[in-house]
């Protein structure tokens, strides 16, 4: 089995390897994700809301795929390959 960066790391530094260290490794990971993805979804959010002509086309292609609001069609996952527009603007 291969050690991480951060086992191979403490190992070095004399650290014990702990349950609270091993918790605290994936709790960073954790929150470091989720900061990233609020941070990023709020500057998508942002730029779209400064360039309406994106966002207009963003909706459009939402609608095609998904239909009118309330239409009650529910996301799929395989829906997501038709939003070519909105993943270029996101990605």
């Amino acid at each position: 089995p291969r050690e991480s960066f951060f086992i191979r790391d403490a190992q070095k530094q004399g650290q014990k390897i702990s349950n609270k260290f091993l918790r605290d490794i994936v709790m960073s990971f954790i929150i470091a994700g989720r900061d990233t993805t609020a941070c990023i979804l709020s500057w998508i959010f942002y730029k779209l809301v400064q360039n309406e002509h994106i966002e207009e086309k963003c909706y459009e292609e939402i609608e095609k795929v998904m239909g009118k609001p309330n239409s009650g069609r529910e996301l799929d996952y395989k829906m997501v390959d038709q939003f070519a527009y909105l993943t270029a603007n996101i990605f």
